[in-house]
């Protein structure tokens, strides 16, 4: 997951014609997959109605690569099994494997690795092997079960998971539009956003920014003590000056950065083309966030009230 990142964010590099001084080493070329196996036939969301796209979330685990989305079955275009919303595969040969067939009730849009072997998996889905978990569930992913003695669940009317971030810091951030915890002591309330500890499953309830709409990506800064959301909320903590993309305080949960620092196509009041999708800080210093109207745009972190952008545009 985190080399495919790097592969967008070096395309998008390119086409907005920045330099950056340091780069990661080169990812180990291997040969193609063996087995032509794939996602297909498209299954109703909640969130995503309008967009046709099957496949939503990756992660790799040992040798077994986990794909999440609104898709219904699974095909090598001769044999083809139904499995919705989520399947694993061969992460050498890409083979389906058959046998990992988990009962999910709506679509898996997040997936993250844990640290202690287990994977995270969010998204609409209320139920997993038809026992109520709220839109996230920690599994054994030799198996596709619930990790037994992880209680927490997140949850809300309409509630949805939308990124799921383990970070350096050893939180494992979660983000979307839910509206309640609970760590088996009771709801609590939390407003699209929260971090928890990945292997114990307790919340941080001194850190519980909030946001009007939905968050759709998150991540921490490398360089200082912050955290970056994007999505399609307008307020953050209550301000309106963080429309589409904020930088909060990871102490506090405050406000350090909103909406304004950023003049989305030279439009700062204007209602649309703020919708961001994704944002993700580098050790460089540099942090990408993309959205609607082909927009990317680059904040330089070493000097807090400048940013570069640049919008691409036709097809990627």
């Amino acid at each position: 997951m985190r080399g495919l990142a790097w592969r967008a964010l070096a395309v998008l590099i390119t086409l907005c014609g920045i330099v950056v001084s340091a780069t990661p080493a080169s990812a180990e070329l291997t040969e193609e997959q063996s087995a032509p196996w794939g996602i297909k036939t498209e299954l109703a969301s909640s969130t995503i109605a309008n967009w046709e796209a099957l496949g939503w979330a990756t992660e790799q685990v040992g040798g077994t690569m986990f794909v999440g989305g609104k898709f219904g079955e699974t095909t090598n275009g001769s044999s083809t099994y139904s499995q919705p919303y989520v399947a694993a595969f061969d992460a050498g040969d890409g083979r389906f494997l058959s046998w990992w067939r988990p009962s999910v009730n709506a679509p898996v849009l997040a997936l993250e690795a844990s640290p202690d072997g287990a994977l995270f998996a969010g998204g609409e889905f209320t139920t997993w092997n038809g026992a109520w978990t709220g839109n996230l569930v920690k599994l054994n992913p030799a198996t596709g079960v619930p990790v037994a003695g992880f209680a927490t669940k997140i949850f809300g009317p309409d509630a949805v998971i939308r990124d799921i971030k383990l970070e350096s810091d050893g939180w494992l951030y979660v983000v979307g539009r839910f509206s309640y915890y609970n760590t088996g002591a009771g709801p609590a309330p939390a407003t699209n956003v929260l971090r928890l500890n990945p292997t114990t499953g307790v919340v941080d309830s001194s850190w519980l920014p909030t946001t009007d709409k939905a968050v759709w990506g998150v991540s921490t800064s490398k360089t200082r003590a912050e955290v970056y959301l994007a999505g399609w909320f307008t307020t953050v903590n209550g301000s309106a000056s963080a429309r589409g993309f904020a930088g909060v305080s990871s102490v506090t949960g405050a406000l350090l950065h909103g909406r304004q620092t950023i003049p989305y196509n030279q439009c700062v009041g204007c209602l649309a083309n703020y919708r961001m999708y994704d944002v993700e800080a580098t050790e460089y210093g540099t942090v990408f966030v993309g959205g609607e109207q082909h927009a990317l745009y680059i904040l330089d972190e070493a000097s807090s009230s400048t940013y570069r952008s640049c919008t691409t545009r036709g097809a990627i």
